[in-house]
């Protein structure tokens, strides 16, 4: 089985969200960084965070940055990863990487616990960085499992 990557994009952009999301998908998990400069890849940043909760705080109430950030399992379960991505246009797409046949199911459980009306499925490549190319890409990607519940 390959590892594929589950992309959707979220009702809302939230710390709450995000909390629910890992969770639920990747309980037991690794961050894959030691810290968390603000702004991301910043030179010089305002601040850096030594754990990821209160960068979701930041991130929840300044919407015009965009942020990604990585998580790997800390066991051998079905998800090996998981991710956040916060867009430059506030708003927030979460993906998990699984070994599935049917990447069909994870896309709908992926869907309904973080209410995504727009969602695919990849192979290693990150998903589009605005909310527009987002649901555009889900509405014209041909040929994979995918949610547009518009």
């Amino acid at each position: 089985m390959e590892i594929r990557e589950i992309y959707v994009l979220c009702k809302e952009r939230s710390k709450k969200l995000v909390l629910e999301f890992l969770d639920r998908f990747l309980p037991e998990r690794e961050a894959s960084t030691e810290d968390y400069p603000y702004p991301e890849y910043s030179d010089d940043p305002e601040c850096v965070y030594d754990d990821c909760d209160e960068l979701f705080e930041v991130l929840e109430n300044n919407t015009g940055e965009s942020y990604s950030v990585y998580w790997d399992s800390a066991n051998n379960g079905e998800v090996k990863n998981a991710m956040v991505f916060f867009t430059e246009d506030g708003s927030m797409i979460v993906g998990i990487a699984v070994e599935c046949d049917d990447c069909g199911v994870w896309l709908k459980k992926l869907s309904e616990v973080v209410e995504g009306e727009y969602g695919y499925v990849s192979f290693e490549s990150p998903p589009p960085e605005t909310q527009e190319e987002f649901m555009m890409y889900c509405k014209t990607k041909a040929g994979q499992p995918q949610i547009k519940r518009n």
